[in-house]
Order: C-alpha cells, then sequence, then structure tokens
C-alpha cells in the first residue's frame, strides 16, 4: 500500500494479513514552499 499526501513524504507499506495499520506521514518541508489555490464561481 502507498501513503501519500500533498506536502509528507510517501510510504509504502506491506499489508500482509494485519487488520490494523499506523502510520505517520513525515513533511515535505521543501514541498511547502508554493502553494496555488484555484476558485472557480459560477
Amino acid at each position: 500500500m502507498v501513503i501519500s499526501s500533498i506536502g509528507y513524504i510517501s510510504q509504502t507499506i506491506k499489508v500482509g494479513n494485519r487488520s490494523e495499520i499506523n502510520i505517520q506521514l513525515d513533511p515535505e518541508v521543501s514541498e511547502l514552499s508554493e502553494v496555488v489555490v484555484t476558485a472557480f464561481w459560477d
């Protein structure tokens, strides 16, 4: 399983037969230097 989120370092985890998985994503500081927000109004 690959866990990823914008602004965080992705992780690949082997699930196997586990029924519970705990993860903690570390921030990717260099990726947070710029944010672009796009909005549309009708």
